[in-house]
């Protein structure tokens, strides 16, 4: 979400004012001059001078800074082959001798290197340690990390009090910002726009720009979602993120057109961001699956495997899109997998996308779909078919319906099934008129996957739901 990657943007901390375990006045001329060779600000001799003079460096008071610095060289490759081992191996001689920073650069390393090698829960670790010890970015990472999710559980109070205990500590614009974005949305805290502009401006007032850009937008990241349907006054999006406990029957074929939406959630899975329209054009190979992907006007041609425990792999696919926080600078992510349940003429699924902008997952998305007919014919013996979508909410026994009728109808009513047909429980909703519907039920399940089926009249249709009190 952060404009300012912490990987590619926060490594130039390194080139801050000199720790306090340093004391200025001591430093020596050659030392200092080193520093600026590596830093690339003087060029009076090699790099491969600097690097003598740092790893020569014998005073304790020096060394700390030295370490971080010569961990640095073999992580950029400056004046050295690059190597991560070494770079690790002087980072943590410094860290044990108290240089702060050395715990924000261990933790880049596990969070920036390629995904195949990359740990949120190392980098967590050493972002941790750091904040502990009263590093102000260690407490921006750890922040960052709780906002997210990143290698621990996903936890916006934990992560206001980080942005917080930095600011205690001193100065940072953008543990400001972040602050800014959470008292607007309620990350965490109530929301509040008077404390929203407090913090924005004071990162404003450090020219930080993201801040300046989120002073500009009219409406905050939760009151700015795009909505799918015609709704009336009194509808609302589904509030939170459905659990989707994978079923699929080991003679289901997925070949098929299915229509639907896509929605797309905060960290926390508790706010609705977007809401888009989704079409899956889907057919089956002799690797797996292949087909179109279509997201509003994107159609993305896809490759993908199933598992028989439902986890759907994607394979080599990818789509650009914006992000509210990049302006107009578009993102590419890749299609990493799907947790789906398939039942019937039914898709849902939790869908993962990775952000190769920022080296990181993109926020929980799920997708409910609906499997169009494509035999005309039996189209037109059929045309009282109505799109259904159910969203159960997180924690809780309710469950959201949403669905739309042509016309007026005299009686209506939502029933549930288990996923082998046998029926649970029925929900008498009466007339309704036509147009966008949205109703709360409160079923008395258990835990476990369900079909949820509609008759109104003449109308009918059906979808799955996932129920995870």
């Amino acid at each position: 979400m952060v404009k300012m990657n912490i990987i590619k943007r926060m490594l130039p901390l390194f080139f801050m004012a000199i720790s306090v375990y340093v004391v200025a006045q001591d430093i020596p001329e050659d030392f200092d001059e080193a520093i600026n060779i590596i830093q690339g600000k003087s060029d009076s001799h090699s790099v491969g001078w600097a690097i003598e003079i740092l790893q020569n460096t014998s005073d304790e008071t020096l060394s700390p800074k030295a370490f971080n610095v010569l961990g640095m060289t073999y992580l950029n490759g400056i004046g050295v082959d690059v190597d991560s081992v070494k770079a690790i191996n002087y980072f943590e001689k410094s860290a044990e001798k108290g240089y702060l920073k050395a715990y924000h650069n261990l933790g880049i390393m596990y969070f920036s290197t390629d995904r195949s090698h990359q740990d949120f829960a190392k980098a967590f670790r050493y972002f941790e340690k750091g904040a502990d010890l009263g590093s102000i970015v260690c407490n921006y990472d750890l922040g960052y990390m709780y906002y997210k999710g990143f290698g621990c559980e996903q936890d916006y109070e934990s992560s206001v009090k980080c942005f917080k205990k930095a600011l205690d500590i001193g100065v940072s614009p953008v543990c400001m910002y972040m602050l800014g974005l959470c008292y607007r949305n309620g990350y965490g805290v109530d929301k509040d726009e008077n404390m929203a502009e407090k913090y924005l401006s004071e990162a404003a007032n450090y020219n930080a720009v993201i801040a300046i850009e989120e002073q500009l937008r009219d409406e905050s990241e939760v009151d700015s979602h795009s909505v799918l349907l015609t709704e009336s006054d009194d509808q609302e999006v589904p509030e939170t993120m459905p659990y989707v406990e994978t079923f699929i029957n080991n003679r289901a074929d997925l070949s098929g057109l299915y229509r639907g939406m896509l929605i797309t959630y905060d960290w926390s899975g508790q706010r609705v961001l977007k809401e888009q329209s989704l079409m899956l054009s889907v057919g089956k190979s002799d690797e797996g699956y292949s087909g179109l992907w279509i997201q509003d006007s994107d159609t993305i041609p896809f490759s993908a495997t199933l598992s028989k425990e439902g986890i759907l792999t994607f394979k080599d696919t990818y789509i650009t899109k914006t992000d509210r926080y990049f302006g107009d600078e578009k993102i590419r992510y890749v299609f990493d997998d799907a947790s789906i349940s398939y039942f019937s003429n039914t898709l849902t699924g939790d869908l993962r996308l990775y952000s190769l902008l920022q080296n990181e997952p993109e926020r929980p998305m799920y997708m409910s779909l609906v499997k169009a007919d494509l035999d005309t014919s039996q189209t037109e013996t059929d045309p009282y078919r109505c799109d259904i979508h159910a969203y159960p909410v997180a924690h809780t026994n309710q469950v959201e319906v949403k669905f739309g009728l042509p016309e007026d109808v005299q009686s209506s009513k939502v029933s549930l099934y288990t996923h082998t047909g046998l029926f649970v429980q029925s929900f008498n909703i009466g007339a309704l008129h036509s147009g966008v519907q949205k109703f709360t039920i409160y079923p008395n399940v258990k835990n476990g996957t369900y079909v949820v089926s509609l008759s109104a009249d003449k109308y009918h249709g059906q979808t799955i739901i996932a129920i995870q009190k």
